[in-house]
C-alpha cells in the first residue's frame, strides 16, 4: 500500500511538471508570435501580421494583446466593425488596458458611434491620465457631439504638452473658427440691429486683408453706435490700411473727440500727419506718451518727427526709449541710424544699421516660414 502511494505521488509530480512544460512552451510560442506579427506590421505586411494574431488566439482565446493588436490592424485596414469587435473582446478580458480602450474609441469614431467613442476615450484617460494622443481625439469626439467649448480646452490642453503638434493646432483653429460662427449667429438672431454685428463683421474683413469690405462694415457700425468708443478708431486704422489717408486722419479725429484718452488714435494721426505738419505730429505723439508712458509706437513716432523737425538729439533719446520698449521693431534701428549719422556718430549709426539688417533678415526668413505652412 506505501508502495502504491509512493508511485501515485511520483506520477503526479511527472504530471505537474509536463503541465508546467507544456505552459511555458505555450506561453514562450505566443510571445515568439507576437514578435513576428509585430514585426510584420512594422513591414507594411498586415495580412501576415493579422495571420499570426489569429494564430496566437487559436492557442489562447484570452490574450488581450492579441486582440489588440488585431483592432489596430484593423482600424489601420479600414475595416472598422471588425475592429470594434476585436477591441470590445480585448475590453472585455481586461478592462484596465488603457491601449485597447483609446483604440476602441477610435474604432467606434470612425463607425460614427461618438457617444460609445467618447466613454472610450474617457475610461482610457482615467486609466492613463494627460495621454495627448488620447486627449486629441477625444477633443474631435465631443465636437462631433456639439460641444465645441469642451474641444477647445481638450486641444490647449495637447497644444500645452506638445507644442509642435501641427494637427491639434490645426483643430484647435478650426474649432475656435467654429465657434466664432456660432457666437456670430447668435449675435445676429438676438441683437439684428447692433452696431457689434458691422463692427466684428468689419475685424473679420480687415484680418482677411479686405479692407474696402472692412470699411463699409465699419461706416454701418459708426452709423449705429453714435459716440462708442473704438468704432471710429477701427474705421481710420482701415482706411489707414487701404492708403485712404485724409478720410482716416478724419476718422482719428473724430475718435479722439469721442475719447481724448485713445493714446493709439493719436499715433496713427501723427503717422499720417508726419510728412506734411511734423509739429502736429509731435504735439499728438507727446499727448500719447502722457496717457501712455509704455507705448513704443508713440516713441517712434514722435522721435520720427523730431527728426522731421532737425532735433536729432531728442530723436535719439525717444527711438531708443522705443527700441527698449520692442526690441523686435526693425525699423526704429533704421530710424535711429539716420538720427546718429545727423549728429555725425558714425560708428553707432553702423551699428544700428547692423542690427536694422539683422533683424530685418530675421523677419523676412519669419515670413518665408509662415507662407509655406
Amino acid at each position: 500500500m506505501k508502495g502504491m502511494r509512493a508511485y501515485i505521488w511520483s506520477a503526479f509530480s511527472i504530471l505537474c511538471l509536463v503541465c508546467s512544460l507544456a505552459a511555458q512552451d505555450l506561453s514562450t510560442r505566443i510571445q515568439l508570435l507576437l514578435r513576428e506579427a509585430r514585426e510584420e506590421e512594422e513591414q507594411g505586411r498586415l495580412e501576415l501580421a493579422a495571420q499570426k494574431y489569429q494564430a496566437i488566439l487559436g492557442l489562447s482565446p484570452r490574450e488581450v494583446a492579441a486582440y489588440n493588436g488585431l483592432g489596430n490592424l484593423y482600424l489601420m485596414q479600414e475595416r472598422n466593425e471588425d475592429a470594434v469587435s476585436a477591441l470590445k473582446s480585448a475590453v472585455s478580458i481586461d478592462s484596465t488596458f488603457a491601449p485597447s480602450h483609446a483604440l476602441l474609441g477610435m474604432a467606434y469614431y470612425q463607425v460614427g458611434q461618438f457617444r460609445a467613442a467618447q466613454e472610450e476615450f474617457d475610461h482610457a484617460l482615467r486609466l492613463r491620465p494627460n495621454d495627448p494622443k488620447t486627449t486629441f481625439f477625444l477633443a474631435r469626439t465631443v465636437a462631433q457631439l456639439g460641444n465645441l467649448q469642451e474641444a477647445a480646452e481638450l486641444l490647449e490642453k495637447v497644444q500645452h504638452a506638445d507644442p509642435q503638434n501641427a494637427e491639434a493646432s490645426y483643430t484647435l483653429a478650426y474649432i475656435y473658427a467654429q465657434l466664432a460662427d456660432l457666437t456670430f449667429a447668435r449675435l445676429q438672431e438676438r441683437h439684428p440691429d447692433s452696431y457689434l454685428i458691422d463692427l466684428l463683421a468689419g475685424t473679420v474683413a480687415e484680418s482677411k486683408q479686405q479692407y474696402g469690405e472692412a470699411i463699409e462694415h465699419y461706416r454701418n457700425a459708426a452709423a449705429k453706435a453714435g459716440t462708442t468708443r473704438g468704432v471710429h478708431y477701427a474705421l481710420g486704422n482701415a482706411l489707414y490700411l487701404n492708403s485712404q489717408l485724409p478720410e482716416g486722419l478724419a476718422e482719428f479725429k473724430r475718435e479722439l473727440e469721442i475719447d481724448p484718452k485713445n493714446y493709439m488714435a493719436c499715433v496713427q494721426a501723427a503717422l499720417i500727419l508726419l510728412p506734411t505738419d511734423p509739429e502736429q505730429a509731435l504735439n499728438l505723439t507727446t499727448r500719447a506718451e502722457r496717457v501712455q508712458p509704455e507705448s513704443a509706437p508713440a516713441f517712434l513716432v514722435r522721435g520720427r518727427a523730431l527728426l522731421a523737425l532737425k532735433k536729432p538729439t531728442e530723436a535719439i533719446a525717444d527711438l531708443k526709449r522705443a527700441a527698449a520698449l520692442d526690441p523686435q521693431e526693425v525699423t526704429v534701428h533704421f530710424q535711429l541710424a539716420n538720427a546718429y549719422r545727423q549728429v555725425g556718430s558714425a560708428r553707432e549709426a553702423e551699428q544700428e544699421t547692423e542690427t536694422f539688417e539683422r533683424l530685418q533678415k530675421a523677419s523676412q526668413n519669419i515670413s518665408r516660414t509662415d507662407s509655406r505652412r
